[in-house]
């Protein structure tokens, strides 16, 4: 069984063991496949609103907490629907994390055709200086941002209904810390909620992560206007205010860049169109143990359903 994966980034790539542990040939097309994302698992993530962080673990929250996690609990209901799992796995501790060898991640670039032959049931993907080659079935992120990548290709994977409204925009920034901080957080994840009696998260709920000097601030941007530099000057300043009632640690000194994520694929709502193939999320936020589950209870459904009819079309006519 050969399978062909669409992706942005390597976060696809941690669904390389559990295809390998099935036998399962996959090849994955990444747009970027040197960005390898460091986000921990949304329900390890802590949260900053109101000056309190609450903590990951429930059992570990004091009163205070519970209580301000209650003002704030649909709105992480709901961003857990969007980019994380809310699947109630067991995690087995520090798992071994997937990689894949080189020779089975290729650039989404190197793609010049996707065609669907209805004959021998097959996906053929046309591949720069290799030629054609045959897939069983077809996974790929449902983004407006593949999209627009294989549309230039003329190569049409999507409904025209699929909408992506928000993107995950993430502003990189360089900092400096108060002088009274006499240290560097190597990595230092959590959200941040900007105001805990609004009812939405868009504009309101931060993704922080401090590496060192570099601060990385995601959130959900409007996709209409990410090309737009203005707006995108408008945002960060928007977001360097806001940051600073509420890290005041840190003092930002510069933008370094902007980039973007196919966080929140919309999956849940298939709109791919070709035979033979379904959309996946983006597991960025995702642990081991959830990729793992979600692709036992859906893919593999799916792979079997296409294997059992492959043999029923092939099964030989006997005689009486």
């Amino acid at each position: 069984m050969k399978v062909a994966y669409i992706g942005y980034d390597l976060s696809g790539v941690r669904t390389n063991s559990f295809f390998a542990g099935k036998n399962i040939q996959v090849t994955y097309f990444l747009r970027h496949s040197s960005v390898n994302p460091s986000y921990k698992p949304l329900n390890q993530t802590p949260i900053l609103t109101d000056d309190l962080m609450i903590s990951t673990e429930p059992s570990d929250r004091t009163v205070v907490e519970n209580y301000y996690f209650d003002k704030i609990k649909n709105n992480y209901k709901f961003l857990e629907s969007e980019i994380g799992s809310n699947a109630a796995v067991i995690e087995s501790g520090a798992a071994e994390k997937a990689q894949a060898n080189s020779s089975v991640v290729q650039s989404l670039q190197s793609i010049i055709d996707i065609q669907y032959d209805s004959k021998n049931k097959k996906v053929l993907i046309e591949i720069e200086k290799h030629g054609v080659e045959e897939f069983d079935f077809f996974l790929t992120e449902q983004h407006a941002l593949l999209s627009l990548e294989l549309e230039k290709k003329n190569i049409h994977l999507f409904s025209k209904k699929m909408k992506t409204p928000f993107v995950w925009t993430t502003f990189n920034y360089k900092v400096e810390y108060a002088k009274q901080i006499q240290f560097q957080m190597a990595n230092s994840s959590f959200f941040i909620v900007i105001d805990s009696d609004r009812e939405f998260t868009t504009d309101n709920w931060m993704h922080s992560q401090l590496q060192n000097d570099q601060l990385h601030v995601s959130s959900f941007q409007p996709y209409t206007q990410l090309m737009n530099p203005a707006f995108q000057k408008f945002a960060s300043e928007r977001i360097q205010d806001q940051l600073a009632d509420k890290l005041k640690f840190i003092q930002i000194k510069s933008l370094e860049g902007v980039t973007l994520s196919t966080v929140d694929s919309g999956y849940k709502n298939a709109s791919t169109l070709m035979k033979a193939s379904t959309a996946i999320p983006n597991f960025s936020f995702w642990t081991d143990a959830q990729i793992e589950a979600y692709m036992q209870a859906h893919i593999i459904k799916k792979i079997n359903k296409i294997n059992l009819n492959r043999n029923l079309n092939a099964a030989p006519e006997v005689e009486l």
